[in-house]
């Protein structure tokens, strides 16, 4: 028994280290890929040095996988399905979500980063995908999409759809409230950079990525092959890696303080999103209550 256990959790190690690094070299081949195109990628004025940017990097990476392998690992389907799940949850929330909100929050501007993600995004998709066994249950995911489907009214999807959208920006804004005070100060210092849009500006932001976020997750719920405490457990802590560790990604410097105050409101939200997500969405039969 325990030298099965001890079996699991070195197989485990290494997987986790396998992404790691997968996505670690995907980024810095694609950043060398732009350079030998003649494609100037502009450094943020908060950018580590490149003497210590790597170690941000490789922290990023690291925090990057460990918050999307437990999700990954319940995701049913055959491989092209799974491969396209993971890619397009991990482009479109890290890559676009993130990116195009830290856009406004910068002065700097940085929605070129998008394109650096995608190589790495994919890479990671792949060796995800081949590193995870296919959960059994079902091969096509078309067939499980009808099947969602057809178990709720056009009507009441309707209105679950929409209550899905509007979660997002509400639980965004009302945890924002709650950290401004601990954070203005910070946003208010010209070193950093760093700028609080208008409220209409969030909340239109927020429900682009709320919308992003609808239309990637959705396959997940659909595919899902766990209970739903895991899902709302793996689901949240996988949107909270997926901005938590932007920054350590890209080796932006800001305060400690800052990252940490930062860290516990999008976990807190992330949480509750994934709750409020499921409660709403997960209606798939191959979910385990």
């Amino acid at each position: 028994m325990k030298k099965n256990i001890a079996k699991i959790l070195v197989s485990i190690f290494w997987k986790i280290i396998i992404l790691t690094l997968s996505f670690m070299v995907g980024l810095i081949g694609s950043r060398l890929l732009f350079y030998q195109l003649g494609i100037a990628t502009p450094r943020l004025s908060t950018q580590a040095p490149e003497s210590v940017a790597v170690y941000y990097l490789l922290t990023g990476s690291l925090i990057l996988t460990l918050g999307l392998f437990p999700l990954i690992q319940k995701i049913g389907g055959n491989f092209m399905s799974r491969f396209l799940i993971v890619f397009l949850f991990l482009f479109a929330c890290f890559g676009i979500g993130v990116s195009v909100e830290n856009s406004f929050y910068t002065t700097d501007g940085n929605l070129w980063i998008i394109l650096i993600i995608l190589i790495p995004s994919l890479i990671f998709a792949l060796v995800a995908t081949l590193l995870t066994k296919t959960q059994s249950g079902f091969e096509v995911f078309s067939e499980k999409l009808k099947e969602y489907f057809k178990t709720q009214t056009t009507k009441q999807w309707s209105i679950r759809v929409f209550l899905a959208i509007i979660s997002f920006p509400i639980i965004y804004f009302l945890f924002g409230i709650l950290a401004s005070p601990f954070v203005m100060d910070y946003y208010q210092q010209s070193n950093l950079n760093l700028t609080v849009p208008a409220v209409g500006v969030i909340m239109g932001v927020q429900v682009f990525r709320s919308i992003l976020f609808l239309l990637v997750t959705l396959p997940i719920l659909i595919t899902w092959m766990g209970n739903k405490m895991q899902l709302i457990l793996f689901l949240g802590l996988a949107h909270f890696v997926l901005v938590f560790s932007y920054d350590f990604v890209l080796a932006i410097q800001l305060p400690l303080t800052l990252e940490l105050i930062h860290g516990v409101e999008i976990l807190l939200d992330s949480m509750v999103y994934a709750w409020v997500m499921v409660k709403l969405l997960s209606l798939n039969s191959n979910t385990m209550d």
